[in-house]
């Protein structure tokens, strides 16, 4: 791989950035080439290490030995342009302790009676200088004795931009902004000789997002369905290319009309089936070809022109879904046929078929299991582990969770027993089959049941809906803020930070919020609510402290994390709205905000009102905090207001959660060569599994984190989270079986 132009400060920052939050850190090499030992003195080493862990990082062993080999000059110059990078990061550079309005928080507030903290709101409320109201910030201690987990980087080599790019290229699931970004901005830094990265992506949507991109380049390339084309055409207007909402085309120039004219051609020629793509959008068809005008290219284009014909003559029909549609109502055999030469249309109405035809559907979906993909084969094994036991449905139109419809599940919707185990097993085959020619035994971590695999409609991380990260058992509170920058044009906006508390049973026992700070007693602390017109740039910042013990003292067990945009300004037109949290040990010490505490960051970007971000199971052990990232319906003037609304929807939304695939559901059926254990919090070996002479027990480690265990310099192993500073490991891409 091979740099296509000098690379600008912002992008080596970018790029920088990009490495650290795949676990990377790039670091020059010494200027002198004659091999020496360490440059830089203790004191230095330490001061640089203790930059970085302020910011929750730390260096493996490979990395800091050849930090050592740095002049101090060097190290200087490395660090400071690191420093900004790790701030933005974590959210550090936003100084999110001068935006909130009791600078003492807590302890300022839990001071105050809930009359006199009201009568200070409401006069600030009216304009008048919140320093009238505040008392002067006070010196906090420093933050000692907790058990901080640091992420480990990796240093990275000439190789790990391009294991990202191919790792977010062979990705089974639409991409996050954050990597249709990292995507782009490698794209654009390197190229490979004779090597079309698009002929790698596996997700359509991601190909059409990049395809979109290279052409705004200057790039030539190619779609391969017409359903593609269409995406492309949305994506170049920019307009939805996941085609879930309301589309509308720009007038392309001739060149962009002949461009998309040519795949459409190119499509209808070689695919039997590309007129049935037609028949599924009639009505997006009819509005693009409308403004490409075939028509002006009759010889060129011949059988785009017949398509259009058909298209404004009404003469198009989805005849092979109307065959399935009438075959399951009249109970037809023969619609079993059809829909084998449909995989993906079988999948999605397999209980539909199963509860028409029983055994015979199965053996009929037996034959199309090898040609479905991994990812697929994963969820349908999710569904069917809990379908038999769900006492809800959950319906988000078009993957649109702000109108997600919940319903009770009844026998109806059960299938046969056996069939249901029937399904599982041969799923399960199909897996294992395919894994262990790549992994032929492995040694998991059973908490790597907790990890979910990315989903297609993720807008943070790169982990999915559902996944659940311990908090220590030391923690004495878990500290959430909402940071916004809004220009004030008129008056004030607010995006409200906000906690719903319920029970084992998911009744609803209150609320922390805006409009309701008092609503739990000693269990949660608000820390007033700014008013941003009083800030030249609009920053505001509203944080809530959780106290686990006091909340477990009402009998909660669930608390519930939103933002919410008062003001009915979408997230998309603030110029940033972030989500933090934070736990620890002692709530007094540190700054408010302590980027090595710092658990989660999210950049809140999208059109909507709403976001629920992470559940907290404050009685599970130990506790752990379930990341969601869900747009759900609430009502946006205050978390006070949605208590009933959520106590009816999370019951089955947690149902829901549980059937997603996790790594787990990777590795299951592979044969398990060790053991390992939780003891004390960290992993153990049966010593009587392990044979060192012998490689083949040994076993591919699948861990949650890396911390107590060793792995050998190179091995390759799978790590959610890196914390073993000695361990310089090959990190498996868990894209590598999802594309089997």
């Amino acid at each position: 791989m091979s740099s296509t132009a000098a690379q600008s400060s912002s992008q080596i920052s970018a790029v920088a950035s990009l490495c650290i939050r795949h676990g990377y850190i790039q670091m020059p090499r010494a200027r002198d080439d004659e091999a020496r030992g360490s440059n830089l003195s203790l004191p230095e080493i330490s001061t640089l290490m203790g930059n970085m862990t302020h910011y929750g990082y730390a260096l493996s062993s490979n990395a800091l030995r050849q930090l050592k080999c740095l002049s101090l000059e060097e190290a200087t110059d490395w660090w400071s342009g690191l420093n900004p990078v790790f701030a933005n990061i974590t959210g550090a550079d936003r100084n999110m302790d001068e935006h909130v309005v009791y600078k003492n928080f807590p302890t300022e507030v839990l001071d105050m009676t809930e009359a006199e903290y009201w009568f200070k709101q409401i006069l600030m409320y009216w304009g008048l200088p919140n320093n009238l109201f505040t008392e002067e910030p006070v010196e906090r201690g420093k933050v000692q004795n907790e058990n901080i987990k640091f992420k480990v980087l990796q240093l990275a080599t000439e190789e790990t931009l391009r294991k990202i790019f191919y790792s977010l290229l062979s990705a089974p699931f639409r991409w996050t902004e954050l990597q249709l970004s990292d995507a782009k901005l490698i794209a654009m830094q390197f190229h490979e000789d004779g090597v079309n990265p698009l002929e790698t992506i596996k997700f359509k949507e991601n190909l059409v997002l990049m395809a979109s991109f290279y052409i705004q380049n200057n790039v030539q390339c190619y779609a391969t369905s017409l359903t593609d084309v269409l995406r492309l055409a949305a994506a170049l207007s920019d307009s939805d290319h996941s085609l879930r909402t309301k589309v509308t085309f720009k007038r392309f120039n001739r060149q962009s009309r002949k461009f998309l004219l040519s795949m459409i051609e190119k499509c209808l020629v070689q695919s039997s089936s590309a007129l049935d793509d037609i028949a599924k959008r009639k009505f997006l068809w009819k509005k693009l070809l409308k403004i490409i005008h075939p028509g002006d290219y009759k010889k060129q284009f011949p059988k785009t022109v017949e398509a259009y014909d058909c298209l404004y003559h009404d003469r198009f029909e989805d005849l092979v879904m109307a065959k399935i549609e009438l075959g399951l109502k009249a109970c037809d055999l023969s619609v079993l046929s059809v829909l084998k030469q449909r995989p993906g249309e079988f999948l999605r109405r397999l209980r539909s078929a199963i509860h028409v035809f029983g055994q015979e559907a199965l053996d009929a979906f037996t034959q199309i299991i090898p040609r479905l993909q991994m990812i697929q084969l994963l969820k349908l094994r999710g569904h069917f582990k809990v379908i038999n036991s769900r006492k809800y449905r959950l319906f988000p139109p078009k993957g649109q969770w702000s109108k997600l419809q919940v319903v009770e599940a009844d026998s109806s919707y059960y299938v046969p027993e056996e069939i249901r185990k029937g399904v599982m097993r041969l799923i399960t085959q199909e897996v294992q089959s395919r894994v262990i020619k790549k992994i032929p035994n492995a040694q998991l971590d059973p908490r790597v049941a907790k990890i979910k695999i990315q989903t297609n409609d993720n807008e943070f991380a790169p982990y999915g809906r559902g996944t659940a990260f311990p908090i220590p058992t030391t923690t004495k509170f878990i500290r959430s803020a909402s940071y916004w920058k809004q220009k004030p044009a008129v008056g004030n906006t607010w995006f409200d930070n906000g906690w719903n508390f319920f029970d084992d049973s998911w009744n609803s026992k209150g609320e922390c919020c805006w409009d309701s700070t008092h609503g739990v007693g000693a269990g949660a602390v608000f820390s007033g609510d700014p008013t941003n017109s009083k800030d030249m740039e609009g920053r505001a910042c509203q944080m809530i402290d959780l106290y686990p013990r006091e909340l477990r003292k009402l009998e909660i067990r669930y608390a519930v994390w939103n933002i919410l945009c008062y003001s009915r300004v979408p997230f998309s037109k603030a110029d940033e709205v972030l989500g933090t949290l934070q736990w620890g040990d002692d709530p007094l010490t540190g700054p408010l905000f302590e980027p090595q505490r710092c658990q989660l960051k999210f950049e809140l970007k999208d059109e909507n009102f709403t976001k629920y971000l992470a559940i907290i199971d404050l009685q599970s052990r130990p506790m752990q905090c379930i990341y969601i990232d869900a747009n759900l319906a609430a009502n946006v003037q205050s978390a006070r207001l949605n208590g009933k609304t959520l106590a009816a929807t999370m019951p089955g939304f947690m149902e829901y959660l549980d059937s997603l695939p996790s790594v787990a559901s990777l590795f299951r059926g592979i044969p398990q060569t060790a053991i390992l254990s939780l003891k004390s919090d960290l992993l153990e070996e049966r010593e009587d599994q392990r044979d060192e002479s012998n490689p083949s027990t040994l076993g591919f480690k699948v861990l949650y984190d890396d911390e107590g265990v060793d792995l050998d310099e190179g091995e390759q192993a799978y790590v959610f989270q890196r914390r073993n500073e000695k361990n310089n490991f090959s990190l498996f891409d868990i894209n590598d079986l999802l594309e089997l």
